[in-house]
């Protein structure tokens, strides 16, 4: 199953990743603890919104800092 991480996970990769997991381990702990997202046309879409707010608010605190 290939999902999209919303969280850094260890040994498994960094926000905005594309990997590819077990069907259980999305099932039973990924998608419960709003650590990734099903890998669709949807999400994919709705991840990259947020991704590009992330990168203002951060541009944002540098220039303030």
């Amino acid at each position: 199953m290939k999902v999209i991480l919303t969280t850094n996970i260890k040994k498994l990769g960094k926000i905005g990743d594309k990997v590819s997991v077990k069907p259980g381990y999305a099932r039973n702990y990924l998608f419960p603890n709003d650590m990734a997202l099903r890998e669709n046309k949807k999400n994919t879409e709705y991840y990259e919104k947020i991704k590009d707010d992330m990168k203002k608010n951060e541009k944002i605190k540098v220039d303030e800092a």
